[in-house]
């Protein structure tokens, strides 16, 4: 029976419900364990996290599509469909009930604090101080995290606020992103990020490398200066087509073949790591 169930399936899962921060800058981290560092300070501290949820949540990056109409024309032709733009959004419950994240439901609405007593207004007006700068989620792979970005969200469907008896309150979410300005040919507002060991790749001619956290202290004992001697060369690319990724020290032989095929070119100028 034909599945596409293979050996790497399970090293590419999406595990759990993960987490929505507000404010946070997955950029400020070097390293996969810097990130899991800033996440955990993030949690800890509390004030960018929206709360917990209950149910998961879903991410919609959906392009505006449309079709060039001609007489003439019996069915869509390649090159002949425009994408007007992006709706970026991320949607979630909240099981977590606070002012500050009723004030994120609500999207325009003013807060007062008096005492013990958080007040909120909702207002006619919104103004730019309502939008999030950065909505993200963060969520657990099988070999790292996975991290979706929203630039200048806002909660798009209000406070609908539910409770019940022998139960918990539920406030549902739905915030889009924006773009900052006009300008049409600013990208979507939003990202997606993929991480292991290296929030990002080192990026050669031909080739992107990804590197498992182990191998960097077999490699460095045995081939010292083999940062600067593995060069950006296109010959590099075909040996490591071979193998994703380095695993120990039985990879020497394929690290000194390259070391060998570089020594004649230009050695990159700063370390990999």
């Amino acid at each position: 029976m034909l599945s596409g169930l293979t050996s790497r399936t399970f090293e590419h899962l999406q595990l759990g419900a993960g987490l929505f921060l507000k404010q946070f800058d997955p950029d400020a981290a070097a390293t996969l364990p810097d990130l899991r560092r800033l996440l955990t300070q993030a949690i800890a501290g509390g004030t960018g996290l929206l709360g917990a949820t209950r149910g998961g949540g879903s991410f919609q990056c959906k392009p505006a599509l449309r079709q060039v109409e001609a007489d003439g024309l019996r069915a869509p032709v390649r090159g002949g469909t425009v994408n007007d733009g992006w709706t970026v959004k991320l949607t979630g419950t909240l099981l977590e009930i606070t002012p500050d994240s009723f004030s994120d439901a609500l999207a325009c609405v003013d807060k007062t604090v008096q005492g013990g007593v958080t007040t909120l207004r909702p207002r006619l007006d919104l103004r730019s101080e309502d939008y999030i700068p950065r909505l993200c989620w963060v969520g657990d792979t099988a070999k790292g995290l996975m991290l979706i970005e929203l630039t200048h969200a806002l909660n798009l469907s209000g406070a609908a606020f539910t409770f019940t008896d022998k139960g918990e309150g539920l406030l549902p979410f739905e915030f889009q992103a924006h773009q900052a300005g006009v300008t049409p040919e600013d990208p979507a507002p939003g990202r997606i990020l993929f991480t292991t060991c290296f929030p990002a790749s080192r990026r050669f001619p031909g080739v992107t490398l990804f590197f498992r956290c182990h191998a960097f202290t077999a490699i460095s004992a045995a081939l010292p200066n083999f940062h600067q001697k593995l060069a950006a060369c296109a010959s590099v690319s075909a040996l490591f087509r071979q193998k994703s990724f380095l695993t120990r020290t039985n990879d020497r032989e394929l690290v000194q073949q390259a070391t060998s095929e570089c020594n004649t070119q230009k050695t990159w100028p700063m370390p990999l790591f």
